[in-house]
């Protein structure tokens, strides 16, 4: 089913905050962003991939930055009202758009259903949710086929603030699955004590390099 749920974050700039040439590259940019663990959390050293990311893109800029962590919705205020001069990860709407600037995405999400171990759902169709709850949080926008699908009535979409609550509720039976992003939804799943399976990333060498510079 992923085919289904794969989407793009992009980094949004507030179309009432002030313009570049206004913020000397000393002053740091607000960045309102919120509590995605791994990708961008006020619990890592790093602030996250996300943050070590965006810090090197602002970096070209000669631009430090400052990231704010907020709600959702809260961030989405702060954004729109100029109070933050940025702000991610938001998923480009038509309705935002009216009010936001969108980049081009800096990073693709592979997003995910995360389900109850032993359900005996296996979703390969968007129609085998149809009359399903799941979770999301507040503020976020699901993956377009699941977003449409909501916006018919075909899904049910419970809204928390975050997505350990999320979790919860999925091991309480009160909904049957979490849409979210794959490393996001693993990060949370285990922050609760639950199993979740990892894909795990390797670096590779040619076989035909030597066993010591590859070691090395």
């Amino acid at each position: 089913m992923s085919r289904l749920v794969v989407l793009a974050w992009a980094l949004a700039l507030g179309s009432l905050a002030a313009p570049v040439g206004a913020h000397p590259p000393e002053t740091p940019w607000r960045i309102a962003t919120v509590e995605l663990p791994p990708a961008i959390t006020a619990r890592a050293p790093d602030g996250g991939y996300y943050a070590v990311l965006l810090r090197r893109i602002f970096a070209q800029m000669q631009q430090p930055v400052h990231f704010e962590f907020l709600p959702p919705q809260r961030a989405l205020v702060e954004l729109a009202s100029g109070r933050a001069v940025a702000g991610f990860p938001f998923k480009l709407t038509p309705e935002r758009e009216h009010d936001l600037l969108f980049s081009e995405p800096f990073y693709m999400a592979r997003t995910r259903l995360f389900l109850r171990a032993g359900d005996a759902l296996q979703p390969r169709e968007l129609s085998d949710l149809r009359g399903l709850v799941g979770c999301n949080l507040v503020g976020a926008l699901a993956p377009e086929a699941l977003q449409r699908a909501y916006d018919q009535g075909q899904v049910s979409l419970q809204r928390v603030g975050t997505l350990a609550a999320c979790f919860r509720m999925l091991a309480a039976g009160r909904v049957r699955f979490v849409a979210t992003g794959e490393n996001i939804g693993l990060d949370a799943a285990r922050s609760l004590g639950a199993w979740a399976a990892e894909i795990r990333d390797r670096v590779v060498t040619p076989r035909g390099l030597s066993q010591g510079a590859a070691r090395s």
